[in-house]
This record gives structure tokens, sequence and C-alpha cells, in this order.
């Protein structure tokens, strides 16, 4: 599925079981987080389109349009803005 990132910043595609979070890393985007398990938020970002699946319930707090890739697996291809990241070097 697609994921794109801040208006097209970049654009990935996902093919994976993971949380958003990790299939990011994975395609060598390294997005902003902390805690990695819905508490702080560090991660929140806003879903302009497409359908996520939260693996837990989040602990911080969030916006109708808002998401935690910390703990959600895209259901849909995805339409992200807000996401703070850097590239993986390689």
């Amino acid at each position: 599925m697609k994921i794109d990132i801040n208006q097209g910043e970049e654009v990935v595609y996902l093919d994976t079981e993971d949380n958003l979070l990790e299939s990011l890393a994975e395609q060598g985007i390294d997005a902003e987080a902390q805690c990695k398990d819905g508490f702080c938020g560090s991660c929140k970002c806003t879903m302009l389109e497409g359908e996520v699946e939260y693996t837990q319930s989040a602990l911080a707090f969030v916006m109708p349009d808002e998401i935690l890739p910390c703990i959600c697996k895209p259901l849909t291809s995805l339409k992200l803005a807000n996401v703070t990241y850097h590239i993986k070097s390689k």
C-alpha cells in the first residue's frame, strides 16, 4: 500500500504486518518517536486520507484526524501530514 508523507515529500510502498512506525523505518524513514507505546504522542501526525487499525489503546491525546504510527497498522493507502522524520543513512 502507498504511504504519502507530507504532501508527496516522501512516498513509500509497504507490504508488512508491522506497525506503521516500524514499517516506515524498514523503508528508511526514521519518524520521530520516543516511547513507541502510544503514551507520549511524539510520533503523532495528521491522517489526511486512509484508514488505520490500532493494535492497542492510545494513551496520548489525539484529535480525530490524528494517528499514532507507533501503535497502528495501515488498512488502506494513507496520506499523512505533519510527520517529523529523517532519512536513514545507508
